[in-house]
């Protein structure tokens, strides 16, 4: 794609894999049988960048940057419809501009964690029936913390919530240590709180394990709760490499073997945990 470089990579839909370029933030796809890509241009209302799309049915929802922006793209035998409907601005509605992650609840519900506009603190939980698209922002589940992942819990309807003190651009945090949090959707309560790992100021992307625990991440540390029992069960870091402390970024979805992958960010590296014993394998390193 004609970008400044990759920015975020979608779901599969009809064989093709979706993402996004950064700078123009053009749509593009994957052709996984022949290996092929295509620029389709920019799509969505936000022309920087697009930080997630999510299948549905035979629709896609994309969330975009500038403006919070959700669009709609009906697919037919031809690929996207060439006009998507409108869903949610966000910049409009609750002073939010990055929806950086579309996740489907277990309520039926599209849920998306928010970072806000330049100058505020405080995220959103975003929630879009993707059937009517009516859409309900949920303010205030952590004061003054923007929200960088959410998995949805099948067992109790609940979702897991991960925080950063950071805020939109130029903002300055307000508190110490970002947070976890539980959060019922059908009472709009919080049913846990907890820091996993001591004076972190952000906690990523998680993803659930087929053994039902969740796996996160803070800098260079993965911890492992379990949402069911409500308690942390583990903790292990990757060592360093070439003294620098690593930066772990988990995949939001789960290998095909069960196994966690994720990346070093600042050393370069790939790696893979077992769920069976915690144990983290380097895959591949940046020579």
């Amino acid at each position: 794609p004609s970008a400044h470089e990759v920015f975020s990579i979608g779901d599969i839909y009809n064989g093709k894999l979706y993402g996004s370029g950064m700078k123009p933030g053009h749509i593009f796809t994957y052709d996984i049988n022949n290996g092929k890509i295509n620029d389709l241009g920019h799509l969505t209302r936000g022309k920087v960048q697009t930080y997630d799309i999510l299948a549905y049915e035979n629709k896609l929802f994309m969330s975009s940057y500038t403006g919070g922006y959700v669009d709609v793209f009906a697919m037919d035998a031809n690929g996207l419809s060439a006009s998507p409907k409108q869903v949610a601005n966000l910049h409009h509605m609750a002073k939010q501009e990055r929806l950086v992650q579309l996740t489907l609840g277990s309520d039926g519900n599209i849920y998306s964690p928010t970072i806000p506009i330049k100058g505020f603190l405080g995220g959103t939980l975003v929630q879009i029936d993707p059937k009517s698209l009516k859409t309900k922002v949920f303010q205030n589940i952590v004061q003054n913390q923007s929200f960088l992942s959410v998995t949805p819990i099948k067992e109790t309807g609940e979702l897991f919530l991960t925080s950063s003190v950071q805020g939109g651009s130029s903002a300055k945090p307000t508190e110490k240590e970002a947070v976890v949090v539980l959060w019922n959707p059908a009472t709009e309560q919080v049913t846990y709180t907890g820091k996993p790992v001591k004076g972190a100021s952000s906690y990523g992307k998680t993803v659930r394990g087929n053994n039902g625990l969740i796996y996160g991440s803070a800098s260079d540390t993965i911890y492992v709760f379990d949402p069911i029992n409500k308690k942390l069960t583990a903790k292990t870091t990757i060592e360093k490499s070439l003294n620098k402390r690593a930066k772990i970024v988990l995949s939001e979805s789960l290998g095909k073997d069960g196994f966690v992958y994720g990346i070093d960010n600042q050393n370069g590296q790939l790696f893979c945990l077992a769920p069976s014993t915690n144990k983290i394998t380097i895959l591949a390193k940046d020579d």
